[in-house]
């Protein structure tokens, strides 16, 4: 059997980009994807296509830039009709597709460190550019409407999706990304590092080999520009409307009002909700991968819904981990706005009740070689009584307890236990002042 296009190509991509084999394979399911912008699978439920989108977050120095550089950009001269957009808004990018006149647009929106983008998009106040691309990924983008220019058409587009960026890009997306927007609609690749850090194809002989196997890549790709139908074997069918029917039962299981369908708990199983989808389009793709197809004929055999469940596991096992990443940070940001209002909040009394004088001064003395602390009423005292800043503060106590144990902890107030002396009786009092 002939050697499939991705396990021919996946190691030649991952050496020559210094990158890891899960990247590399989805780069050239990406071109594969770009490939079968002409065919089209079609049921009751409506038409599918090929495209892809894939988001890769991963720190600085993971080699990114070379997979992209090596894929997209070194066989875009495959393609001369898809067009490469770069860094956009929403509406900038609904005017550009406005300027075109062709019947269909095929596009690869490449963006490259694309979190510097949206948080421009966010500070402006510009259209959520997540929402357009899902729009353009699902073929719905309604044209859009300018209050200078009037009305603006534009055609159909073909959209496959590379969009790649440092961790930081997860604090910058919202709830919807992850339940209902673009990212439900997209693959994840997950932080790694690549083995290898040496010198790779870097003299005469290795650098000849490379342009033969990127040729080789144009004539199989070109290959695949010619499919426009699906053809889907029985037994295809069979399974993959079993697969089907089980994601859309574990949904339901869980999905039962609002609130559940957006519990983080649920996360794993509600993030399925594209997988139809997304299984029938990476079917599509190894399918022409393994050169199923005949003239304009591609045929879908069970091996390739197989291959495509299991590829979408481990796409989906990444999305959850960077899901849990991107809750950790939404919850840690929620508790230090909540620490900063509460801490200016106590501020505040502490303030009112030194104001009125009724601070006190600690005096550090030795009481049979124990240090401890006097507390004597001053008004140029900066220590406040527990008793008057919980009274103040008009919380209940087990609430005040937990503020106080936070602020203390992140060492934005100072807690000292004091002495007051009344007729020989030492009583501890613990008071609270500003760091």
């Amino acid at each position: 059997m002939t050697e499939s296009f991705i396990d021919n190509y996946k190691w030649f991509i991952s050496t020559i980009a210094n990158t890891t084999e899960e990247s590399s394979r989805a780069m050239l399911q990406f071109l594969i994807s770009h490939a079968l912008s002409n065919a089209e699978y079609r049921n009751s439920k409506g038409p599918i296509s090929a495209n892809l989108s894939f988001i890769w977050v991963s720190p600085s120095g993971s080699n990114k830039t070379p997979l992209i550089d090596n894929g997209i950009r070194k066989l875009r001269d495959t393609f001369p009709e898809f067009r490469l957009y770069g860094e956009l808004t929403g509406k900038g990018f609904r005017q550009s597709l406005a300027k075109i006149k062709d019947p269909i647009v095929k596009a690869l929106i490449l963006w490259d460190e694309f979190g510097v983008g949206i948080k421009t998009s966010k500070n402006s106040g510009t259209s959520d550019l997540f929402e357009v691309f899902s729009m353009a990924f699902d073929g719905q983008l309604i044209p859009y409407d300018s209050v200078r220019s009037g009305a603006e058409k534009y055609p159909p587009i073909y959209a496959n999706f590379w969009l790649s960026g440092v961790p930081d890009i997860l604090m910058h997306t919202d709830k919807s990304f992850w339940y209902q927007g673009f990212g439900l609609r997209s693959l994840f690749l997950k932080y790694e590092f690549p083995e290898r850090n040496e010198p790779i194809f870097d003299d005469e002989e290795n650098i000849a080999q490379a342009e033969i196997n990127f040729e080789s890549m144009r004539v199989d790709l070109g290959k695949m520009k010619h499919i426009q139908k699906i053809r889907t074997m029985d037994e295809f069918m069979i399974k993959y409307n079993e697969y089907r029917d089980k994601i859309l039962k574990e949904i339901q299981a869980v999905q039962k009002d609002i609130i559940s369908s957006q519990d983080p708990a649920n996360f794993s199983i509600i993030s399925r909700a594209k997988f139809p989808v997304l299984v029938m389009k990476l079917s599509m793709i190894y399918a022409a991968s393994r050169y199923n197809f005949a003239e304009e004929i591609l045929t879908l055999e069970p091996e390739d819904l197989q291959t495509a469940i299991a590829d979408l596991e481990s796409y989906h096992k990444n999305m959850v981990e960077m899901f849990d990443v991107w809750q950790e940070l939404v919850e840690t940001k929620s508790r230090i706005d909540n620490i900063k209002n509460v801490k200016d909040k106590i501020k505040r009394h502490i303030n009112t009740i030194i104001a009125n004088g009724k601070s006190f001064i600690l005096t550090e003395r030795e009481d049979d070689g124990v240090k401890e602390y006097l507390a004597s009423m001053s008004a140029e005292g900066k220590w406040v009584p527990h008793s008057a800043l919980l009274r103040n503060s008009n919380l209940t106590s087990r609430k005040f307890a937990e503020i106080i144990e936070t602020l203390t902890d992140q060492i934005m107030i100072a807690k000292r236990d004091g002495i007051i002396e009344k007729n020989g009786v030492k009583h501890v009092i613990t008071f609270y002042s500003l760091t």
